[in-house]
């Protein structure tokens, strides 16, 4: 398991209505689990599709 960040973030909602606060926060969240959740997914997915010899040739080379 990943280690998760020890950092918090208190979020304060406005009760004013019309503000646009709850679609801002909801497009965040998306482009949050987007960004750290999905998108490495699914590279790592292309990633295995390709054949053995283009990943070995992908890696690193160790000591490097």
């Amino acid at each position: 398991m990943e280690e998760q960040p020890s950092t918090r973030i208190v979020l304060i909602l406005d009760d004013n209505p019309g503000t646009g606060v709850l679609e801002t926060l909801l497009q965040t969240a998306n482009d949050l689990v987007d960004e750290l959740l999905t998108r490495p997914r699914r590279a790592q997915e292309l990633y295995d599709q390709l054949p053995e010899g283009v990943r070995r040739q992908a890696q690193p080379a160790a000591g490097s």
